[in-house]
């Protein structure tokens, strides 16, 4: 349909340059030109509008260069043309179109290895769970998967495994902690010195983002004793608002949201969820949903739990697919 478009525009603006070549044959000197100039520019801007797509990522983020393409087709009228022609045709044969498959038609039933190619590998993320259960199982070999996967169960693991006989799986498994802890307490130094500098409103809102994103992920890694929790709870909210006051982030609702989801304060976590819930792009909706259900979950409210799940037509994580299973009643007896 885009591509159907942008032809559209480019067969209007051929038809506008041949008609202003075409006037240039008028017995009135003057108006030929006026009415040149006038159908030439426009076809240049429609041919500049058609052509500025195509161009590397690279340079069109830069803000001359939709400019820089106009002014080479009106300025060389049939050589602009045909420069730029030549190199669409390059471009788009060296393009892959493929046919996008909705989403709804998708079965996640129907996904098998066969159809997903992945890299083999000997651990996945899936022995996390089995190494939380068996953690007199952890030597010298494993532990060093928890390297490789950071999430806050390799983080828990690693903090089990400090009582583990071996030396050397303690000692990798204390580095694997303090490694990340330092490496999130160096940025939130980093990011609180540079408040001390003066930004524009943007740049202070991307620091003002980072800092709760830190704090969140102290919390969301475990990596807080119970004595500070409440201080790092309370920076990570604050730092929140100071950045929802410079303007709205989707991420930083749903971080809020969280926050609040497990200290038990289930009406402001529902504050900041339903907002990313309502006005949130597709993706960022479907992130909210899991936080959101459990929220009414709290509150009560049985039926919008249902209806939250039904929002969700597809996911492949296996705890959120399984809670759209039970919800949905397809999970019966435990299966």
């Amino acid at each position: 349909m885009i591509l159907k478009s942008r032809h559209k525009t480019l067969i209007g603006s051929i038809t506008l340059e041949s008609t202003a070549l075409a006037l240039l044959k008028t017995d009135i000197p003057y108006l030929a030109i006026f009415l040149f100039l006038i159908f030439h520019f426009t076809a240049s801007l429609l041919f500049s509008t058609f052509i500025y797509p195509f161009i590397s990522s690279t340079y069109r983020n830069s803000k001359g260069t939709f400019l820089a393409i106009f002014l080479s087709v009106f300025l060389f009228p049939v050589i602009g043309y045909i420069v730029y022609l030549i190199l669409y045709i390059f471009v788009l044969k060296k393009q892959k179109t493929e046919e996008s498959l909705p989403i709804s038609r998708i079965q996640v039933e129907e996904i098998t290895m066969d159809k997903v190619k992945v890299k083999p590998r000997k651990f996945g993320e899936s022995i996390l769970n089995f190494l939380k259960q068996e953690i007199h199982r952890i030597d010298e070999k494993t532990i060093l998967l928890l390297k490789e996967i950071k999430s806050p169960i390799s983080i828990e693991i690693a903090k089990k495994a400090l009582g583990n006989p071996k030396d050397e799986v303690r000692l990798t498994a204390f580095s694997i902690i303090s490694k990340l802890e330092k490496e999130i307490n160096d940025r939130i130094s980093f990011l609180k010195n540079q408040l001390k500098k003066k930004h524009t409103k943007k740049e202070l809102l991307e620091i003002y983002k980072n800092l709760t994103l830190s704090y969140w992920e102290l919390l969301y890694f475990g990596l807080v004793d119970k004595e500070l929790e409440n201080f790092v709870v309370k920076e990570a909210l604050s730092y929140a608002e100071k950045t929802l006051e410079l303007g709205e982030d989707a991420e930083i609702h749903l971080v809020a949201g969280r926050i609040f989801l497990r200290k038990g304060n289930y009406e402001k976590a529902y504050k900041y969820l339903s907002r990313i819930f309502d006005r949130g792009d597709l993706v960022t909706k479907w992130r909210a949903v899991p936080y959101l259900a459990e929220v009414e979950f709290y509150r009560g409210n049985y039926r919008k739990v249902k209806r939250l799940w039904k929002e969700i037509p597809i996911s492949l994580h296996p705890n959120v697919y399984f809670m759209k299973l039970l919800w949905e009643g397809r999970l019966k007896n435990g299966r």
